[in-house]
């Protein structure tokens, strides 16, 4: 057959569709009525939303004789006001199981979205129970089950439906801060059921090391797990090095924020036990950052690692012990990680120039890089970023003058406050590359935020479950890189730390002591920026009229910068040579300092 031909040209349009997302196919649809009548199919691949509008997506998919193309299905069983009554919601979940009989062999991923917030009485969580179950039995062949967005209340003690799931590669649990016997125990049901195909585990915080344990000794003896998240769990070193080294195949661990994690526990992350690794996260974790030299230093060569996410919570009073060899972290970084792409360091007191210039200099793949001395600031949450950041950053409609304050409340505003309510949440990844974006994009405030142990994204795992309150932050007004930073006027407990008033405050006005922040200088880019093209900086430094300069001759390409401050030379400079750069910055200075 001509390659040419139109036939021809059209089996490899439809070769291609089916590598495609589905919000790309979408796009494809409105190039012309041929590439829409080919995509339509593929845009049946994936049933989502309310029963009503799953049973208004399978009434299409029907018509147009596609069942054999239902790939995901994602369910909403919340209960609102749109059934009469519960006896009504159930038959509407009979009717789509009903429906889903001719596409069922085809189907390999569940997700149940359920939020226990709309509930109304016993008799609805009743029928939302027995309608999650009657789902668990129905799809008892999928190979993907996605519980993320679903309230572990929906099980109401029930537990025998997940006995019939015994076919599941990946477990993607409960939301975070169960943590309670309920989801502890069907997870070791699951776990041990699926244990010999299992290939991704997102258990987050409901993990233990029973979990880690049980999974170990029932897999094949090779292992076969490739993505494992116990973000903010209760794991320790034990079950760390026990899952670390039966699993050679791992290429995602995401131990971020689980605070039985020692020295110890990451010094068995080697690449010689994990040769495949793509993706690790030590966020948040009690050890110093020079710690993490047993990860990387210049023995460890990372061949595959592509993101980096690293800050220690074990932190010291005085910026003065910080300890000094971080430098070697970065740079082993930079000689050994030659495929990273993101790398987010925080709380990295110990680093200098010559750290950050053996990342830059070195890493031609890298796109993003955050690297902050301090991070104790609580990022904006990702939804409501969009809503507030215009009235954050110079140049916008609502911009915070020099002496103004801003700050985050729950109740009530006060003159010259810009009043932001967040709830404690924790950020969600579902929707990211990973949960590091919230506040990585977030610029460092020009200021030492407090030392804490306990961090405002990272919780006690002891206060999980009691998160109703609201984080008060009032956020100082910029100062230049040769004013001293403002001191901690006022902190109190947050309701993260076992459920007491919440509130930490950050005053310009301080009398207590005060201390010169660590910065870095244009002269860690001189050197050179490997990279061409870069989607993300965030750095402790002044941009002045040489950083601009620096990215102007050495980058062809920058999507987004984030800092403390930029000289209104340098802004001019980076916005006429990237005209698509978002600048998001605490301060614009009006004169060039000396």
């Amino acid at each position: 057959m001509d390659k040419t031909s139109p036939l021809s040209r059209s089996y490899i349009v439809e070769d291609i569709l089916s590598y495609l997302s589905l919000d790309d196919i979408k796009r494809v649809q409105h190039v012309n009525s041929h590439w829409q009548m080919m995509a339509q199919p593929h845009t049946m691949g994936t049933v989502k939303g309310t029963l009503y509008q799953v049973s208004a997506a399978l009434d299409r998919v029907q018509s147009a004789n596609a069942c054999h193309l239902v790939r995901d299905v994602s369910i909403d069983l919340t209960y609102s006001d749109l059934y009469s009554n519960p006896s009504d919601y159930e038959r509407r979940v009979e009717r789509i199981i009903d429906k889903f009989g001719p596409c069922m062999r085809g189907i390999k991923k569940l997700s149940i979205v359920y939020d226990i917030a709309h509930q109304a009485s016993p008799a609805t969580t009743l029928a939302c129970t027995s309608a999650f179950n009657r789902l668990l039995r129905t799809f008892r062949n999928v190979q993907s089950l996605d519980l993320s967005h679903c309230n572990i209340s929906i099980v109401n003690g029930e537990r025998h439906a997940f006995n019939y799931m015994n076919q599941l590669r990946s477990i993607d649990w409960f939301k975070m801060g169960t943590n309670d016997r309920t989801s502890t125990r069907l997870l070791s049901t699951l776990i041990e059921t699926n244990a010999h195909h299992l290939r991704v585990l997102r258990s987050k915080g409901d993990t233990l090391d029973e979990h880690l344990h049980i999974l170990t000794t029932k897999q094949p003896s090779n292992g076969i797990l490739e993505v494992f998240d116990a973000h903010g769990s209760r794991i320790t070193d034990k079950g760390l090095s026990e899952i670390v080294n039966s699993n050679p195949s791992l290429r995602h661990i995401d131990i971020s924020c689980c605070s039985r994690i020692t020295s110890l526990g990451i010094a068995s992350i080697q690449p010689k036990v994990l040769p495949n690794l793509i993706y690790l996260s030590l966020y948040g974790l009690q050890v110093q950052m020079s710690d993490y030299a047993q990860v990387f230093n210049s023995n460890n060569y990372w061949a595959h690692l592509k993101t980096i996410s690293l800050r220690s919570m074990a932190r010291l009073n005085d910026d003065s012990l910080a300890p000094r060899g971080n430098d070697s972290i970065l740079e082993a970084i930079g000689f050994n990680c030659p495929s990273l792409l993101d790398l987010n360091v925080l709380d990295c007191r110990g680093v200098s120039d010559t750290g950050l210039r053996a990342v830059l200099s070195q890493l031609q793949s890298l796109r993003s890089v955050v690297v902050l001395h301090n991070a104790s600031e609580r990022p904006i949450p990702a939804e409501e970023e969009d809503k507030v950041m215009s009235m954050l950053f110079e140049g916008s409609s609502g911009t915070v003058s020099p002496g103004s304050s801003m700050s985050a409340s729950s109740s009530g505003s006060s003159p010259n406050l810009l009043p932001i309510s967040s709830p404690i949440a924790q950020p969600q990844q579902q929707n990211r590359r990973h949960s590091f974006t919230n506040f990585t994009d977030f610029p460092p405030l020009p200021s030492n935020a407090p030392s804490s142990t306990t961090s405002p994204y990272c919780p006690d795992n002891n206060a999980i479950g009691s998160r109703s309150g609201y984080l008060n932050i009032s956020y100082p007004a910029p100062t230049s890189q040769n004013s001293t930073d403002s001191a901690i006027s006022s902190r109190s407990a947050s309701p993260l730390s076992g459920g007491r008033s919440a509130g930490v405050g950050l005053s310009r006005n301080a009398s207590t002591s005060q201390t010169q922040r660590r910065m870095f200088s244009y002269r860690a880019l001189a050197s050179g920026i490997k990279t061409k093209r870069l989607d993300k900086i965030n750095l402790d430094m002044r941009y002045d009229i040489n950083f601009a300069t620096c990215l102007s001759n050495q980058l062809k390409s920058i999507v987004k910068i984030s800092g403390s401050s930029i000289t209104k030379n340098a802004k001019m400079m980076i916005q006429t040579q990237f005209p698509n750069c978002s600048i998001q910055v605490w301060k614009t200075e009006r004169h060039h300092h000396i």
